[in-house]
């Protein structure tokens, strides 16, 4: 079920999140104590704002959990650069959407408009288990 929408502020360089009204009439309070359904700014529907922290890279601290740690973000980074892709272009919200489906958490992730061709995105499980493999070798090396 969609929890809400989520969208990238170039110039503030901040991320918007948004709960879908239906959501919010489910009472699922999946985030209490930072995001909460139940607060006043979630039930005028007033978008919550990211946080510019490193820690959370200009997301809202319950759509942060979902990204990966520290190796999982340095493989991402090696993705890109294997496919010519420059980080400076990749918003946090463009890594969720690459992430998609698996995602630290329940959240999932989707863009709201198909972007492109799909076969840019697509994800093989066995090629990332090699791609991890190489790059851990290559750390490990010095390389």
């Amino acid at each position: 079920m969609p929890v809400g929408y989520l969208s990238w502020d170039k110039k503030s360089e901040v991320a918007f999140f948004e709960y879908e009204s239906k959501f919010l009439e489910r009472g699922l309070d999946i985030a209490p104590l930072t995001m909460s359904i139940n607060s006043p700014r979630s039930r005028k529907l007033i978008p919550w704002t990211g946080d510019k922290d490193k820690l959370y890279m200009g997301l809202p601290p319950m759509i942060a959990d979902s990204l990966h740690d520290k190796w999982g973000h340095s493989l991402y980074r090696a993705w890109l650069r294997d496919n010519h892709i420059s980080a400076k272009n990749v918003s946090p919200v463009d890594h969720l959407s690459f992430i998609g489906s698996r995602a630290l958490g329940a959240l999932e992730y989707e863009p709201a408009q198909k972007l492109g061709d799909d076969s840019v995105f697509s994800v093989e499980v066995e090629h990332l288990y090699e791609f991890a493999k190489q790059e851990t070798t290559e750390s490990n090396c010095g390389g």
